[in-house]
């Protein structure tokens, strides 16, 4: 339309050209004479309008890109006078280059980066060579369909690596020190037949600080080494690791704890590459050994291992998989990192797909049991959405009776004299009926009809967590006629128990309990508000501790009879089966982000923090 066209028009006319006084310090001043003088623009100010430009560039039309955009930038790169704009000019070419044609990239970019690269001002070379990691990535497969004419696979390594080693004997350090950190990100776009070995040495030769090389390293080469190694490895292919495990161990063993941490997190990937090319036995010799290593680094280090760990178990053979159960019981052992606790249950049901029904039945299952009853709820919540998936396998493998015994101990905590037991269990219910991925039948004698049994439960958290389950059973028996393996007299039962269940919850005197079980007929409902409580003489809340006899001479007054439970904290509670035990969190929260787990419509999904 012709007011779109006057938009657009306004921002080549108006917009550019500020921006452009923004990144260049001139024009928008205003002087003593009345006309523009040029300022001093701040760094904060010249990003930000770098940032603008570049959000710019991703929508003008292609002609206005060469002709306005590129243009300014190539002007600031052609200022012999100030270095600061060269500088600006190398950073934007490089970030501009996956926005410009083809033809715009191959007659200007690439020619413009390589004559700042050969600049006499060492920030501007330094600039360049940074932006040069940028453009290898820009031609390798990512975006190999839009700039494939730019630099042919072929032809890469002949037009990128004599760059590259003109950055690598600038005078400047910093400017080799920027050409070792692009390093693997260009190896990475290199076709496997141009990854020479003198390259794997040069790029081998960064995760060894001062070890006599021509290449000088320091602490940031060495964590680019161990970021890009999994890149590396992969371009040049897994039967190459023999010109690379060196480096590995040495990467491994570094001083600084982030280069460790990076290895730590890409051990899983690595595996993978190994196995896929030389099996598993050639992973247990390359990786075993630092696998045990990163398990027992600091907590920065082993969170990394820890993350994927069922990844990385899952390429290893079958005998180094069972010697490293017992990593999983210590790991579970551990009450002080409840972190590990949580990213171990998040891996319970691909740990059970790495490991035989025997494994499965005599180790992860007790260890489930385990993290289902932790004592921290960030972890009782992640083991409830694994459960299902990991008792699928168990009972795909024939091991019937393992499961039936596993959910019956979980049944049997609805009958806990322990409200926090009991509330247990109504998430751990839960999430096993509303997945519905075991045989209905089995889920609903061992698990179903106690639930439906807590509707009236002295706690109202608990009888939350239940009304939150029936209705989700009720909307979702709505749309789904499936009834699983009941006949036809046992579905009457079981539709009449929930029936009586909601009855009973819609007949609560809590507001909460109210909403979850009414929003099935009517999801706007709104249950009314508590009446006030009336105000007492006894009103232990509205009084202050009494005060002194005037006559005492103790200087702590006496309590009343009964009035010490006035100062007992609310966050403990007595109880038969456990004696204090600890609320650590909002009960409420709890029980509806595993009802979002499970699938209820419009609940909150699994992943809250439990700091």
């Amino acid at each position: 339309s012709k007011l779109d066209e006057r938009a657009y028009r306004a921002v080549i006319e108006v917009v550019l050209p500020a921006i452009r006084s923004l990144i260049v310090g001139e024009g928008l001043a205003e002087g003593n004479n009345g006309g523009a003088r040029n300022f001093m623009t701040s760094p904060q100010v010249t990003d930000s309008a770098c940032a603008a430009l570049l959000e710019l560039t991703s929508w003008v039309r292609e002609e206005d890109a060469g002709a306005h955009v590129l243009t300014l930038v190539l002007m600031l790169a052609h200022d012999d006078e100030a270095e600061e704009r060269r500088v600006v000019a190398a950073s934007l070419l490089g970030e501009m280059a996956s926005l410009l044609s083809i033809e715009l990239t191959t007659q200007f970019v690439l020619p413009e980066i390589v004559s700042l690269s050969d600049d006499s001002v060492f920030r501007v070379r330094k600039a360049a060579a940074l932006k040069l990691g940028t453009v290898c990535a820009l031609v390798g497969e990512p975006a190999l369909g839009r700039l494939a004419a730019v630099i042919p696979p072929s032809d890469r390594a002949a037009r990128l690596l004599p760059l590259l080693s003109h950055f690598e004997q600038d005078p400047s350090r910093w400017v080799r020190n920027a050409a070792q950190q692009v390093l693997g990100p260009v190896i990475a776009t290199l076709p496997s037949t141009s990854i020479t070995s003198e390259l794997l040495v040069r790029f081998c030769s960064l995760a060894s600080p001062g070890a006599g090389t021509s290449i000088t390293s320091d602490a940031e080469t060495a964590y680019s080494c161990a970021y890009h190694f999994p890149a590396v490895l992969r371009a040049a292919g897994a039967s190459r690791w023999s010109e690379l495990s060196e480096a590995h161990s040495t990467l491994a063993s570094d001083a600084q704890w982030k280069v460790r941490r990076t290895l730590a997190y890409s051990l899983h990937e690595i595996a993978a590459l190994i196995n896929e090319e030389a099996g598993e036995r050639s992973v247990d010799a390359a990786l075993l050994v630092v696998f045990d290593q990163f398990l027992k680094d600091v907590d920065e280090v082993r969170v990394g291992v820890l993350s994927h760990l069922a990844e990385f178990l899952a390429n290893v053979s079958d005998a180094a998989r069972r010697q490293n159960l017992q990593v999983l019981v210590e790991v579970q052992a551990d009450h002080d990192n409840w972190r590990a606790r949580t990213l171990l249950a998040s891996q319970l049901s691909r740990l059970g797909q790495a490991y035989d029904l025997d494994s499965q039945a005599d180790t992860l299952v007790p260890l489930a049991l385990a993290l289902a009853t932790d004592q921290v709820a960030e972890v009782r919540i992640m083991t409830a959405s694994e459960l299902g998936p990991l008792l699928l396998l168990l009972h795909q493998g024939g091991a019937v009776e393992r499961v039936r015994r596993f959910m019956g101990s979980i049944g049997q905590m609805s009958t806990s004299a322990s409200c926090h037991r009991r509330l247990n269990f109504s998430l751990l219910a839960s999430a096993l009926l509303l997945a519905r991925q075991l045989p209905w039948r089995l889920l609903v004698m061992v698990l179903l009809k106690p639930a439906l049994g807590l509707a009236d439960d002295p706690v109202a958290n608990v009888r939350l967590a239940i009304a939150q389950l029936v209705a989700n059973l009720l909307e979702s028996a709505l749309d789904d006629a499936d009834v699983g393996d009941l006949d036809d007299a046992e579905q009457a039962e079981v539709a009449g128990r929930m029936e009586v269940a909601a009855a009973r919850l819609e007949a609560d005197s809590d507001r909460d309990v109210l909403r979850a079980i009414k929003r099935i007929r009517d999801p706007r409902f709104e249950p009314p508000k508590y009446e006030p409580a009336l105000s007492s003489p006894v009103d232990r809340g509205a009084r202050s501790p009494p005060p002194l006899p005037p006559d005492s001479d103790s200087p702590a007054a006496e309590v009343e009879d009964g009035d010490d439970e006035y100062f007992d904290s609310p966050a403990t509670a007595t109880t038969e089966e456990g004696g204090d035990e600890r609320v650590e969190e909002s009960s409420d929260s709890a029980l509806k982000t595993v009802a979002g787990v499970a699938g209820g419509p419009g609940r909150p999904t699994l992943g809250g923090s439990a700091e």
